[in-house]
């Protein structure tokens, strides 16, 4: 009897609006044509479609205490923003909420809040490999995580840091970088995919694509959670966490895949061709 060949898992990472989730789509394509079940998986997704109850329920809850701890330290110039929080972690988590969140106003935030959201932001990441993306490795589906559980880590410590900065907190500033080390040791041992990318763009390449996208600025993607928002403040934070990006996949040996202004079929073309061939040498497929 045969023995059934474990899947592999890829991570995508990059900054906001370069194409990611694009080219997620077009390569499970190119490894569904192969013969290789594919899903393109992340927390969000899990959450509606998983079909386990238990871990539906559980990444729901992780991420919404996560959006309590930034937006409960949050603090606006009328009204208290934990007023506005539903009950149901579901109900934190949807998009019509986000919306809400998207529009609230806030004059600044904690550093210490904002690094502890961090951290929950990695433990919901433990929990999706070790609920939803090991159990469909084991059954020989590869997995595509098309956005790269360290992302939304990455973006929490960076604007973390900044406030202290901002703040004169230099013992804070020391003391999140330290957290930064161990969090990257974390993605780069237990949550380490079989294979990674990077899709390196630079913050003026992303600020043009979310300047064309009709969604607008995300959530965590300028420093609206810490009392700026727009192109400067997006700019600032996408390049600190550039930075931690090229620190992380140059450690981590991933392969980086650059973007720039070409047409976004053009990219996805590309770097579909360069992962497919990398994952060739790597033998995995």
């Amino acid at each position: 009897m045969s023995r059934l060949r474990r899947g592999f898992d890829i991570g995508l990472i990059g900054l906001d609006g370069v194409g990611k989730s694009t080219i997620a789509t077009a390569l499970q394509r190119a490894l569904v044509a192969r013969g290789i079940p594919t899903l393109v998986q992340s927390w969000r997704r899990a959450v509606k479609e998983s079909d386990n109850r238990f871990v539906r329920s559980l990444l729901a809850e992780i991420h919404a205490g996560s959006h309590r701890m930034i937006w409960g330290s949050a603090q606006r110039s009328t009204g208290d923003v934990r007023a506005l929080f539903p009950e149901g972690a579901v109900d934190v988590v949807g998009r019509e909420f986000i919306q809400t969140l998207k529009a609230t106003d806030v004059t600044r935030n904690d550093c210490r809040a904002l690094c502890a959201a961090g951290w929950l932001e990695l433990a919901a990441d433990l929990a999706l490999q070790l609920q939803e993306v090991q159990p469909r490795l084991t059954t020989g589906q590869s997995v595509i995580l098309d956005s790269f559980g360290l992302k939304p880590v990455a973006k929490l410590l960076a604007v973390s840091s900044i406030v202290a900065r901002e703040d004169g907190d230099n013992d804070s500033v020391k003391l999140i970088k330290r957290n930064l080390r161990l969090i990257l040791d974390v993605y780069g041992s237990w949550l380490r995919p079989d294979a990674g990318f990077l899709i390196d763009a630079s913050a003026e390449t992303a600020w043009r694509h979310r300047e064309r996208d009709p969604k607008g600025i995300g959530l965590v993607e300028d420093l609206a959670i810490a009392g700026r928002r727009g192109r400067a403040p997006f700019l600032e934070l996408q390049n600190a966490v550039n930075e931690i990006y090229r620190e992380a996949v140059t450690e981590w040996g991933w392969l980086t895949i650059p973007v720039g202004e070409e047409s976004l079929p053009r990219a996805t073309e590309r770097a579909v061709s360069a992962i497919l061939e990398d994952l060739g040498r790597r033998s995995l497929i």
